[in-house]
C-alpha cells in the first residue's frame, strides 16, 4: 500500500510536464497508472496542466483497503467437570453391624489420569476412606465398623483444577437383637411332666419391636445336644435325675442375636395307678379290716415298687398302726356323742 502512495505523490509531482508511463505511445489519450487490475488516471485530454488526483476505490481502480488479514487465535477448550457413579453395594442393601462393606465406584475426567477420592457417611462426621483413584477403572475400596443405622454413603472426587462430582448409595446398617429372659416350666418337673421354655422377657432390638423377633430352641441333656428344637418336650422324655438345659437365640429379619438359657433338675415321680379297697366292705367293732391292692402300682422312673400303708380312723391318722401293715383293728367302742350329733361311724 506504501508502494502506491509513493507512486502516485510522484505522478503528482511531475504534472507540469508532458509525459506517460506507458511506453505505447499517449497521443490525444491522456496519462494513466496501470498499477496490475486497477488504475491511476491523470487526465484524458492531453493537457498537462490538468491532473485528476482523485482515487478511485472501484474494483477495477487502486484503492486503500484498511483491512489487515490476522491468523485466527488458538480455540481454548474449557476443562470439564469429573464423573463418578457407585457400582457397589446396591442402593437399599442391609448389612449386620459388624459386616465388611465392599465399596465399588468409577470415576472419569477428560483430562486427569487420577482423581482425589472421598467417601463419607451420613452416620458420622469422620470420612471413612480417602485416596487417589485411576479413571476410566474400577476402584474397591473396604469399609468396617460403620454406626447402625439407616444412612447414605457419599463418594466424592476432585480433579488437579478443584472440579468435582459426588454420587451417593442408601444402606442400612442392622443391629442384632439382645438375649431374651427365658425359663422353663414347672420349675421343679418329674418324668411325668412335659418340659416348656417361656419366654418371661422379651429380647430388646434398636431396629425393630419386639414383636417382629422370633427364637429358635435347642435342648440339651447333661450337656449334650438332642434333638428337640421346639419350646416344648413332650412329658415322659425327660428322665429322673437329667438335668435338661434351653438354649433361646433371638433373631431378627437379618440375623440372629443373644442367647438366655435355663436349666432344671427331673425330679422323682410317685408311683401312679394304684388302687386300693378295705375289706371287708361292713365292719364291725373289734374287728380285723384288710386294705387290698386292686391295680399294681406303676412308677414311671422304673424305681422297684413296694407297700406301704397309712391307716386312718374317723379321719385322725393312727399313728400307732405299723406302716406296713395290710390289716387293721377297728375299734372297740364308738366314738363318744356330742350333743346334737350323731355318732360317728367305725
Amino acid at each position: 500500500m506504501l508502494i502506491i502512495i509513493a507512486a502516485v505523490a510522484s505522478a503528482l509531482a511531475s504534472c507540469g510536464q508532458p509525459s506517460t508511463t506507458d511506453g505505447g505511445g499517449g497521443g490525444g489519450g491522456g496519462t494513466g497508472v496501470d498499477l496490475g487490475g486497477g488504475g491511476f488516471d491523470s487526465g484524458g485530454n492531453g493537457d498537462s496542466s490538468a491532473v485528476d488526483g482523485g482515487l478511485d476505490a472501484a474494483p477495477n481502480d487502486v484503492g486503500l483497503d484498511a483491512t489487515t488479514d490476522e491468523p485466527d487465535a488458538p480455540e481454548v477448550i474449557a476443562n470439564a467437570a469429573p464423573t463418578v457413579k457407585v457400582t457397589a453395594p446396591t442402593d437399599g442393601a442391609v448389612f449386620n453391624l459388624d459386616d465388611k462393606i465392599e465399596f465399588t465406584f468409577e470415576a472419569g475426567d477428560d483430562a486427569d489420569a487420577e482423581l482425589d477420592y472421598g467417601i463419607q457417611t451420613s452416620a458420622a462426621a469422620q470420612p471413612l476412606a480417602t485416596g487417589m483413584a485411576k479413571v476410566s477403572q474400577s476402584s474397591k475400596v473396604e469399609l468396617s465398623k460403620l454406626p447402625a443405622g439407616k444412612q447414605t454413603l457419599t463418594i466424592g472426587v476432585k480433579d488437579k483444577e478443584g472440579l468435582t462430582a459426588t454420587a451417593t448409595v442408601s444402606i442400612w446398617v442392622n443391629t442384632a437383637p439382645g438375649a431374651a429372659k427365658v425359663e422353663i416350666t414347672p420349675a421343679k418337673p418329674t418324668t411325668l411332666d412335659a418340659l416348656e421354655a417361656t419366654i418371661a422377657g422379651a429380647a430388646a432390638d434398636v431396629d425393630r419391636a419386639p414383636s417382629e423377633l422370633t427364637y429358635s430352641y435347642v435342648w440339651l441333656r447333661n450337656g449334650e445336644a438332642t434333638p428337640h428344637v421346639t419350646a416344648k418336650i413332650e412329658a415322659g422324655v425327660a428322665k429322673k435325675g437329667e438335668t435338661w438345659m434351653v438354649e433361646v437365640t433371638s433373631k431378627g429379619p437379618y440375623i440372629a442375636g443373644g442367647k438366655a438359657s435355663a436349666s432344671v433338675v427331673i425330679g422323682n415321680a410317685s408311683p401312679a395307678g394304684v388302687k386300693a379297697a378295705i375289706e371287708p366292705g361292713e365292719v364291725a367293732l373289734a374287728s380285723q379290716v384288710t386294705c387290698t391292692a386292686k391295680t399294681e402300682a406303676i412308677d414311671a422312673d422304673g424305681d422297684k415298687v413296694s407297700d406301704a400303708y397309712q391307716w386312718s380312723v374317723n379321719g385322725k391318722v393312727d399313728l400307732a398302726a405299723e406302716a406296713t401293715a395290710a390289716s387293721h383293728a377297728t375299734p372297740k367302742r364308738r366314738a363318744p356323742t356330742r350333743p346334737g350329733r350323731s355318732p360317728a361311724p367305725a
